[in-house]
Formats: C-alpha cells, sequence, structure tokens
C-alpha cells in the first residue's frame, strides 16, 4: 500500500475531514484526489515532477496531497506565511511545473510570478466551490502506471533560518512507514477524532494530526489558524479526543488561562507536544492548570519523515525529555567523531530507519554532511 491509497481504504460515508468551510467524506476525499491526479497528468507532469501547494489547512489541500501520490508526482508543501521573494526561491528550487493556491493566497502569487523566469501552470482554488475545471474532471481513479515505493513524494523546504532553505526529499516509502508507525505507537482507531491546529506544510500537522489518522480511519477537525481564546471551545464541539501542538501555543493556551474551562471539564486523552524543546517548567505550569499527565512531547526531523522519539502513550511521561525511539527506528548519542555515547554525556543525536530521507534536493553536499554510509542521520541537534 502507498498513500495515495488511503482515501479509498475506508467506507466511502465515513467522515474524514471536517474543516471550516465544509466537510469530506472518504468518498469525496477519494474522488478529489482523483481529480487532483488527473489535473496534474493533463498540465504535463510526469513522474517525479514537482507540483506546489500554497494552501490553507483544508480538504482541499488534502485532496492535494492524496492527488499528487496517486499521480507519482512530489507535493511541494511552500509556507503559506512566506514573501513573495521567499516563495520564488522555493518554486525556482524546486523546479515547480504547477502552483496550486487558495484565492487567499491570490495577492501574493501575483508578486511571485513575476520574479520566476520559467513561472508554473496555477490552479486557483476558490474556498467551499473549489475550482470549475477541476471540478470537471472525471473523478474515478486515473489510468496510469502506478507509483514505486522509492519515488519522491514530497519536497518539504526546511526553516533557512541559517541561510538559505534546503529542500527535503521524502519517498512514499518514508511517508508511509512515518504515519504507520505513529498510527501504531498511538493505538489511532477508526472512528478517532483529532483536532489540527498546525500547518499541513509542515511535518508535524501533517505527519501526525493528518496522514495517521486518516490511515485508519478517523475523522481530522482542520483549523487554517490557532486561537487561543477559542482552543477548548473547539475541542469540547468538535468532541475530539487529542490534539497536537507547539510550546509556544501551550505558553499561549496559558496566557488565556483565566477563561480556559477547569481541568476537571477537559476530556482529552492527550495533547501531543514536538516543534521545539518544551521547557520543563512550562510543562509543569501547563499540566498543573490544564490536567496531570496530559503531555505527551515527541521528537522528531522533516528530514526523518514523522515521529523518530516519543514519551510513552501508556505509562509514565517524563517533562524535558523526548522519550524514546519509536520502533523499529534508532536513535543514538554520539560525540564528534560520531562514537557512540554511554547514558549521561551531551552529544549529538542520530537517527536511522525507513523514514530517513532519500536526501537534500539538488544539494549533494549537505546530503552527504547528513547522510552517513551506515545508514545513520546527523540530525545536528543536542
Amino acid at each position: 500500500m502507498l498513500p495515495g491509497d488511503i482515501p479509498a481504504l475506508h467506507p466511502p460515508g465515513l467522515p474524514a475531514i471536517e474543516a471550516e468551510d465544509r466537510a469530506w467524506s472518504y468518498g469525496e476525499l477519494d474522488h478529489l484526489a482523483n481529480r487532483f491526479a488527473r489535473h496534474f497528468l493533463a498540465a504535463g507532469l510526469a513522474r517525479g515532477d514537482r507540483a506546489s501547494l500554497l494552501m490553507g489547512s483544508d480538504g482541499w489541500l488534502a485532496g492535494a496531497y492524496f492527488g499528487a501520490f496517486r499521480a507519482g508526482v512530489v507535493a511541494n508543501p511552500v509556507n503559506n506565511r512566506l514573501t513573495p521573494e521567499e516563495i520564488a526561491y522555493i518554486l525556482e528550487h524546486a523546479g515547480s511545473r504547477c502552483l496550486v493556491f487558495s484565492e487567499e493566497y491570490a495577492a501574493v502569487v501575483a508578486k511571485t510570478l513575476p520574479l520566476l523566469k520559467d513561472p508554473p501552470a496555477v490552479l486557483a482554488i476558490a474556498s467551499g466551490s473549489g475550482n470549475a475545471a477541476l471540478a470537471g474532471l472525471p473523478d474515478a481513479p486515473v489510468d496510469a502506471a502506478a507509483p514505486e515505493p522509492g519515488d519522491g513524494a514530497l519536497l518539504i523546504y526546511t526553516s533557512g533560518t541559517t541561510g538559505k532553505p534546503k529542500g527535503v526529499l521524502l519517498t512514499l516509502a518514508n511517508v508511509m512507514a512515518g504515519i504507520g508507525y505513529v498510527a501504531g505507537a498511538f493505538e489511532m482507531k477508526p472512528g478517532a477524532r483529532t483536532l489540527c491546529v498546525m500547518p499541513l506544510f509542515h511535518t508535524n500537522g501533517l505527519m501526525f494530526s493528518t496522514l495517521p489518522f486518516l490511515l485508519t480511519g478517523g475523522t481530522v477537525v482542520l483549523k487554517k489558524r490557532f486561537s487561543a481564546s477559542n482552543f477548548w471551545n473547539q475541542c469540547r464541539e468538535a468532541r475530539v479526543a487529542t490534539t497536537s501542538v507547539s510550546p509556544t501555543i501551550l505558553a499561549m493556551l496559558l496566557e488565556h488561562a483565566d477563561g480556559a474551562p477547569p481541568a476537571s471539564d477537559i476530556r482529552l486523552d492527550y495533547i501531543k507536544v514536538a516543534s521545539a524543546p518544551t521547557p520543563v517548567e512550562l510543562a509543569q505550569r501547563f499540566e498543573e492548570r490544564f490536567g496531570a499527565g496530559l503531555l505527551l512531547e515527541t521528537y522528531g526531523l522533516t528530514e526523518t519523515t514523522a515521529i523518530n522519539v516519543m514519551n510513552p502513550l501508556r505509562g509514565p511521561r517524563k517533562h524535558g525529555s523526548i522519550g524514546r525511539a519509536l520502533a523499529p527506528q534508532e536513535a543514538r548519542i554520539v560525540d564528534e567523531v560520531r562514537n557512540a555515547l554511554p547514558p549521561g554525556e551531551a552529544g549529538e543525536i542520530e537517527i536511522r530507519g525507513a523514514t530517513v530521507m532519500r536526501g537534500y534536493f539538488r544539494d549533494p553536499e549537505n546530503t552527504a554532511r547528513a547522510l552517513q554510509p551506515d545508514g545513520w542521520l546527523r540530525t545536528g541537534d543536542v
């Protein structure tokens, strides 16, 4: 099985995505994925070509991801908070052949396209109604050679805080392994409901809150933006049992704690925390206010697809710790010359397993620096 198969795995009437503009059943998501796949192929994209996605978190973006997977096209999610110059760099470096964008980003796209030497074909998606040309395409599966597990699936660019962003190329096998490990570790089951407030252009929102839940027949409640004042009401109204956030969001929720419900009224099984280290003091204050044992800290990188290390779903968790390696992945701590260090010593984290990226796109130097001949990935994290 490959990621593109996911929408067709479940009964078509089951709810898959509840977005702000509309809800999508698994059947509707399956048909949307087929239409996107047909669009990419009709636009002349071949296996391995890149399609960039500049969109908010909704069912249209999920359909575009699945359509790209089915067509053998590499989906390139673009951070929708970037400037036209930053977006132009990514589109040029990725060699994007197609740009799908939500109407809310039409102005930034209009400023970006003139900056490109070879602008891609564009497809605008209107909120709620989508696109007439897309809607006119057949919703039956595409008649094309099936993608292979080693084909590229995602090209996600890093933040670029120390220079130009690097493009992380993940394969279909990477994606399937990552979401499969996560679904198993979190014991996800059909009918599970989760709230996603993290953006789908980032691995936290995509590889935890969305694809694993859809793999197992759950329902993803998508919000385009996090709202500290509405968060707890959204959890209650959407009847979710889980969510995933960053430490920054934890701090914002504490700032708005006066308007939050009492801890006894919070019905979440857990709040997964990732994307940055969670200070011990912050975690302690959060659980004192909102409920003991609520937080579940994890660790992963864009370069390693999904969660690689996590605190246990069941059993005691430790604030300030990212937990243990999520099997069958491996994690270790090494010194400057990559000798494994004993417990208690500080060193660099290395990860090995089926989730490790193919490499940095069009960047052999950084790829060779990160990917070691013995299969370990140097993370650069202490």
